[in-house]
């Protein structure tokens, strides 16, 4: 009986440690993700702005 029940939440506890490794996978990529679309941004505003400042140089 002990070690059936030892048994059973071993196995339970292992099945939620491996959720938990796949939900923090999951958030590295999200935050991964959301630095690469921040980076896209920054690198689209520069871009503007140096135009911006060519056109002021230019007229």
């Amino acid at each position: 009986m002990v070690i059936s029940l030892t048994y059973s939440l071993s196995k339970t506890l292992n099945n939620v440690q491996i959720k938990l490794m796949k939900k923090q996978k999951e958030i590295m990529r999200d935050r991964k993700d959301s630095i690469r679309r921040s980076e896209k941004i920054i690198e689209e505003r520069e871009k503007l702005i140096l135009a911006e400042k060519r056109e002021r140089r230019n007229a």
